[in-house]
């Protein structure tokens, strides 16, 4: 008897609820989660999945919240890994072929004092005609170039390049012995996990940038 009336009272509650719908008020939509710490944001960046924010984008949103930690150290090009020049070197065919063998673009150039008087950027050297004239490193070089130390923020880093206009720094210590060296390339290379590649070498070309696709 009692499961009988169990089922009855049961079906009328059933029959009841929705009629009684117009009679309650609106419901409350739940309030959007907002982290409350930077630990949780983290947590929620790694649970979005990859339809909504790529790995491109995660990276890029950590490095944002975190680059005023980061020491310039942490990104540079060590000095036991670069490969020096003296400006009075010749600029020849076994040189060149020294250069491109070691995979580095960049390559700090010193005077007779021993100091850093340029940078040799490999993208800017005609090799077939520098081979043939075999020209001096002096001829070809940058001397544009400025100095940043090694415990300098990565905001302190980019606020120097936005105010020299440079995208080189040579590194330094506090004694200001050379212990690296570091690029806007390097930089955006922190942010993204990946370089930023294009292969339009017209940007002097007004009517070639007028007419570029964007695609």
């Amino acid at each position: 008897m009692k499961s009988l009336i169990l089922k009855l009272m049961t079906r009328f509650v059933h029959w009841l609820d929705p009629k009684l719908e117009r009679f309650r008020g609106p419901k409350k939509k739940p309030e959007p989660y907002t982290p409350k710490n930077e630990k949780e944001l983290v947590g929620v960046l790694q649970r979005t999945p990859e339809t909504v924010l790529s790995a491109v984008q995660r990276v890029a949103i950590a490095s944002a919240m975190s680059y005023q930690n980061i020491p310039v150290s942490k990104i540079m090009e060590k000095a036991e890994h670069v490969v020096s020049l003296h400006e009075d070197d010749i600029l020849g065919a076994l040189t060149l072929d020294r250069l491109f063998k070691t995979g580095l673009t960049i390559f700090p150039v010193f005077d007779q004092s021993e100091q850093i008087c340029g940078i040799l950027r490999v993208e800017q050297i005609d090799a077939l005609k520098v081979a043939e004239t075999e020209t001096k490193i002096s001829e070809c070089m940058d001397r544009d170039f400025c100095y940043v130390r090694a415990d300098y923020s990565l905001d302190m880093l980019l606020a120097t390049f936005l105010r020299t206009n440079n995208n080189f720094c040579i590194v330094i210590n506090h004694n200001g012995e050379i212990v690296g060296y570091v690029t806007l390339g390097m930089f955006i290379l922190q942010f993204f996990g990946e370089g930023v590649y294009d292969n339009f070498e017209l940007d002097e070309d007004r009517a070639a940038v007028a007419r570029r696709s964007q695609k």
